[in-house]
């Protein structure tokens, strides 16, 4: 689990260093709308760094897929994918 944890803190790092990469994305990242209170697990209103952590690993893990790494033009588009598709829900 720290290894996953690992890799999505360092995922999270060069998505935020600002885009630092270009060209097309190798694997097609998730687009369907996720109500972002499902990262809070234990339904306590807040969510905590193990929670943020588990939500961005099984994002990894599904970009990642079989072959268990992605590029940096994956996790690019993956992050320049979430703004619109991270809501609170509701209408």
């Amino acid at each position: 689990m720290k290894l996953v944890n690992s890799a999505s803190a360092i995922a999270l790092l060069l998505a935020l260093s600002g885009g630092l990469v270009s060209g097309q994305a190798l694997a097609d990242l998730p687009t369907a709308k996720v109500d972002i209170r499902t990262i809070d697990t234990n339904k306590n209103g807040k969510v905590e760094k193990d929670e943020y952590l588990a939500f961005m690993a099984k994002e990894f893990d599904k970009a990642a897929g079989k072959k268990g790494y992605c590029t940096f033009e994956e996790i690019d588009k993956g992050f320049r994918a979430m703004p619109g598709n991270l809501y609170l829900g509701g209408g």
